[in-house]
């Protein structure tokens, strides 16, 4: 509300925040959310290329005020994203002492520096914390530790400050850590993934080098059921291993490697997600070096899009006898030659298909559909359809979506 508002207008307003339960308040610079990504890479894309800090005023508080004094026992979380974060809007914020989710993004704050620092001392309920995009100090990481955070999202964030002066230790309830794209201290990162209780651990993209020397990283045995070391991780997998037989998803896309180290791989017993996207140098045949008893019965989902595919790949997805959700694409030369050599060669239970990059013609969704005879849902992802196909795909009844 501006200032020179009537009275009415503010009355209008209280009784428009009171017709209604409220106990969240998000603000965006153009209304996109980095939580609202469910896709890491997305989040990445959209902090980065959307970094413009919005310059709608902050200084005035009235409607914070407003739901400060009446609702604030109400409200547990709060997003902030690239906004330029008066004084005043940081007072509004620490009267939310009921607080159990704070997620900032990229936000400057026009007195200066320094309002992290502070911040984390005022929400003892805090449950899940986001802080992207900033600078970190000594002090807001040792605040961290006042706190019984599940999860911690520090992603796209630096540290520069002197190591000795950071008294980080263990998180007691620690479930969830993200770093992606991070450059932060490797002793810090080690005083949090120390934690048993710790289940998702992403540092996709991060410059994590000296973690290899940590003997609590190499010999956790019960660490994650998410892990994400997509984008150049590949170089330190060989000290993973006393951890994969436990990880329910496991992202490696974007690495660099070969099917020898995928046959080191074989300890998998509870893998669900799979993703080995857009592995630049995985030759034709990778496939078969997965396929070991545990796996085979476990994995539902599995992303292969953008590699090279041979006919005994093709062939091996039939062996993951659970697989139900699966990402991939092929040149039409391969479509036709495996047509001819394997038409009776059914993958039972898939219902979900992403295909990407592809060419696809009636041959081709004919062929799709003997494969996967239990397909329900089709999604191309910047392939060319022909028209015949699509009303193809629609007298099999089989829902599709085009993107």
């Amino acid at each position: 509300m501006q200032e020179n508002n009537s009275k009415e207008k503010e009355k209008l307003l209280r009784c428009f925040l009171f017709s209604y339960k409220i106990n969240g308040i998000r603000i965006s610079a153009d209304d996109y959310y980095y939580t609202d990504c469910k896709v890491l890479g997305y989040k990445f894309n959209i902090s980065n290329a959307r970094s413009c800090i919005s310059t709608i005023q902050t200084t005035n508080c009235s409607i914070f005020n407003i739901l400060n004094a009446e609702k604030k026992d109400e409200i547990k979380y709060i997003e902030f994203e690239r906004l330029t974060l008066s004084k005043e809007y940081i007072e509004c914020l620490e009267k939310n002492l009921c607080l159990e989710s704070l997620t900032l993004v990229k936000c400057v704050y026009s007195d200066g520096f320094g309002f992290l620092d502070h911040l984390l001392e005022k929400f003892s309920e805090l449950k899940i914390l986001g802080i992207i995009g900033f600078n970190l100090s000594n002090r807001f990481l040792n605040n961290i530790n006042l706190l019984m955070l599940e999860s911690l999202d520090l992603s796209q964030c630096k540290y520069c400050e002197n190591i000795d002066n950071c008294k980080m230790q263990g998180m007691k309830k620690i479930e969830e850590f993200r770093m992606d794209n991070s450059c932060i201290n490797h002793k810090v990162i080690i005083s949090i993934i120390e934690s048993s209780t710790l289940k998702i651990l992403s540092l996709k993209g991060a410059n994590v080098a000296r973690l290899r020397f940590s003997m609590c990283f190499i010999q956790r045995e019960k660490i994650n059921q998410i892990l994400d070391l997509s984008a150049k991780f590949i170089q330190y997998i060989i000290f993973l291993f006393y951890i994969l037989k436990n990880l329910v998803e496991f992202d490696l896309s974007q690495n660099t490697f070969n099917k020898d180290i995928l046959s080191q791989l074989s300890v998998f017993e509870k893998l669900e997600s799979f993703d080995l996207s857009n592995c630049c140098n995985l030759t034709g045949g990778f496939l078969g070096t997965l396929s070991n008893k545990a796996l085979c019965k476990s994995l539902k989902t599995l992303n292969i899009t953008g590699n090279k595919l041979i006919f005994s790949d093709i062939l091996n997805i039939g062996l993951f006898q659970n697989l139900v959700y699966l990402i991939f694409s092929f040149d039409n030369k391969m479509f036709y030659e495996i047509s001819k050599s394997y038409q009776f060669y059914k993958v039972s239970d898939l219902e979900t298909l992403v295909l990407t990059f592809t060419n696809v013609n009636t041959d081709i969704f004919r062929f799709i559909a003997t494969l996967f005879p239990s397909i329900k849902n089709i999604k191309f992802q910047q392939c060319n359809i022909e028209e015949d196909t699509l009303r193809s795909i629609k007298m099999k009844g089989i829902n599709f979506e085009i993107y």
